[in-house]
């Protein structure tokens, strides 16, 4: 089966009704999707209308709201009104809010041809992390060999200015910490001093390997780092106004469901509200046994100080004080690896019909 078709079916299964009627285009970031001409797009549109198709879906699902993509989804539909009504034309996405984000792009930008817009939730990213329930996972109390465990790939901005605080509180090598630093730029960029005096350090490397540089999954070598650390720093896409492809959007990936498959607590540097959202969905999460105050904060920089306060604050505990806490946070662990491994609602948006009849 294709596996666009195949994460659609288990996303919204009723689309399985209408499969008939819909041509798909594969819109990913890693596609040829941007470099195709939209004349290109709009005849193999055309081409699947003449052929009985009736809906025509731009698959970017394992993405947030991005504003490239979308802009040219847009012209497509402009260049298509004539013939095809534009709410024919749908536009998946990961953001949970992504409608309401892109009402507000059709507003600020005059857009008047308005497609549709359909949104999975976060526990979709599950569905690429089915290896998982074949790992040998357990819940042990103990005392472990590091405090925290960060997993870091690409060098974005929170991610620099949080490696800056942590270095210069001397606690990196406290934690797991993966950083690549090097490999995505020429020089350390401007303003990042404890980074620069040492760089001799990076790479920091954990589970990226020459066979494996995007570890989205979870594998059992991963599992150690997850069993000797108490608790992970979830360093997600967006953090900073309008830093994931321009767009502020509620776009929460496999990086937090690492944490519910390996029986995790975090701290999570996301946007405002993603703590909410998660318990929107049916998780748990970790307050009062973590100070979760900084969901709320809405200014980036404050937010971003509570974090590291909070992190600070667990850095400072005893071994005694681990075992209890534990202890404590066993049960919403345990619920939430119980939920992760149950829950197959995979959407925000509900009954999809309407898209299709």
């Amino acid at each position: 089966m294709n596996p666009l078709i195949y994460t659609l079916k288990l996303i919204w299964p009723e689309i399985e009704n209408y499969l008939d009627k819909i041509h798909i285009i594969n819109a990913q970031l890693h596609t040829e999707f941007m470099t195709t001409p939209n004349e290109k797009i709009v005849d193999d549109i055309l081409k699947a209308k003449s052929n009985g198709k009736t809906k025509f879906l731009f698959y970017l699902i394992s993405e947030g709201v991005v504003l490239l993509p979308l802009e040219k989804i847009q012209c497509i539909a402009d260049l298509l009104k004539d013939t095809i009504n534009p709410t024919d034309l749908i536009y998946t996405t990961s953001a949970s809010d992504g409608i309401e984000v892109y009402e507000n792009l059709c507003i600020k930008n005059n857009w008047k041809n308005r497609i549709s817009v359909m949104c999975a939730n976060c526990n979709w990213w599950s569905i690429n992390m089915h290896s998982v329930k074949l790992l040998t996972i357990e819940y042990t109390i103990k005392e472990k060999e590091k405090i925290f465990l960060c997993f870091n790939k690409m060098p974005r901005q929170h991610r620099l200015d949080l490696l800056e605080m942590m270095l210069e509180n001397n606690n990196v090598a406290k934690g797991f910490y993966s950083f690549e630093g090097p490999t995505y730029w020429a020089k350390i960029p401007d303003g990042y001093p404890n980074i620069k005096n040492n760089s001799n350090i990076l790479p920091l490397r954990l589970n990226i390997t020459p066979d494996r540089t995007n570890p989205i999954d979870v594998i059992q070598d991963d599992i150690k780092y997850f069993d000797e650390s108490y608790f992970s720093i979830v360093t997600e896409t967006a953090f900073y106004d309008n830093q994931s492809h321009g767009i502020n959007s509620m776009f929460i990936t496999e990086k937090v469901l690492k944490c519910f498959a390996c029986m995790h607590p975090f701290i999570l540097l996301g946007r405002p509200h993603s703590l909410a959202e998660l318990r929107k969905v049916g998780y748990k999460t970790f307050e009062p046994f973590i100070d979760e105050s900084y969901d709320t904060i809405e200014d980036d920089n404050e937010r971003l100080t509570c974090i590291f306060n909070e992190i600070h604050r667990l850095m400072s505990k005893s071994t005694e004080e681990w075992i209890t806490w534990q202890s404590q946070i066993e049960e919403i662990v345990k619920y939430n690896n119980n939920y992760f491994h149950s829950s197959i609602d995979y959407s925000s948006t509900k009954n999809v019909d309407k898209y299709f009849v």
